[in-house]
């Protein structure tokens, strides 16, 4: 897991467009809400970060939420890697809506 200050540092770069962060790996980090929403709020204006992976982070319905806001409004993100998340039925209509307009995603 993640401390506290090295998730603040990695957000810091997200939000100063770091050109280091064009791939993002945070498999097995589980991810509560309130790091969610800081992730997606940087992903939104973040304008290098074209891969990011989430693999095995117990996300929740309303991570799954936040982070399809995120990818909608994303300009670059390119890829994303979501399994091992045990996502239902309602996750993957949030997600597939974010897909219509995120036509850059895969």
């Amino acid at each position: 897991y993640m401390e506290a200050k090295e998730w603040e540092i990695l957000l810091d770069k997200l939000k100063q467009n770091d050109s280091h962060f064009n791939k993002l790996n945070l498999r097995n980090q589980p991810i509560d809400i309130q790091r969610m929403k800081e992730l997606a709020s940087v992903l939104q204006s973040n304008s290098k970060l074209i891969q990011l992976e989430l693999y095995h982070n117990k996300l929740t319905v309303e991570a799954i939420q936040w982070l399809a806001t995120a990818i909608e409004r994303s300009s670059v993100l390119e890829e994303l890697k979501i399994s091992s998340n045990s996502l239902n039925s309602e996750s993957m209509k949030w997600l597939a809506r974010a897909l219509e307009k995120n036509i850059k995603l895969k």
